[in-house]
């Protein structure tokens, strides 16, 4: 074997560790979050963690094992079934944002609200199934009733619900994707600080 086939061995059980360790924590997380009230934060802050991979090395499967590795110890040791499907479809955005992060801005963000909104509607079918309830009019029943108790003398239907949720969720996931980019900028200066250090 030689010295150079023998650094890259070195190198792939480095990285290999590295997502091992790094999809244990993130899971441990995922685990804590649904036991607590702000799941939601959790699980953004645990897709935001799924991308760390991808700074340490910059392949495709890289990020993608640990995707899948959380995944599957989520479905496996999580009881509860929506709060880990819905992981899955925020986690599995992470591998196609790799994918995108050099192209065009205009096709890099048309792929990645692609991505969301075919996700989002296809979470809401899944969810709706499993919950055994149409969450679009339960949100528009929910309104409804906020704008009564307000003395808001106004209906809405069921399509302005979808509507407003179709808006309300694409402004939050640009909101998502803003602070992801400056979360991760910053998470990869000081993962580069602590490697000069070294």
């Amino acid at each position: 074997m030689s010295a150079k086939s023998g650094m890259k061995n070195i190198e792939r059980i480095r990285i290999i560790t590295i997502n091992g360790m790094i999809s244990a924590l993130l899971f441990v997380l995922l685990y804590v979050g649904h036991l607590t009230p702000s799941e939601w934060t959790v699980l953004i802050l645990v897709s935001y963690g799924c991308y760390i991979p991808y700074l340490f090395a910059d392949t495709f499967f890289s990020g993608l094992s640990t995707v899948l590795a959380v995944n599957i110890l989520g479905y496996v040791f999580i009881p509860r079934l929506t709060y880990v499907i819905t992981f899955s479809f925020i986690s599995l955005y992470i591998p196609v944002r790799w994918l995108v992060r050099n192209k065009n801005p205009i096709l890099g963000w048309s792929t990645r609200y692609a991505y969301y909104n075919f996700a989002f509607f296809v979470w809401l079918k899944i969810e709706s199934a499993l919950l055994g309830i149409d969450i679009i009019v339960d949100t528009s029943k929910s309104i409804n009733r906020l704008l009564e108790v307000l003395s808001i003398n106004i209906q809405m239907s069921n399509t302005f619900a979808l509507i407003a949720v179709i808006v309300f969720g694409n402004l939050f996931f640009t909101a998502y994707e803003i602070l992801f980019e400056k979360v991760m900028r910053y998470t990869h200066k000081w993962i580069k600080s602590i490697a000069k250090r070294e």
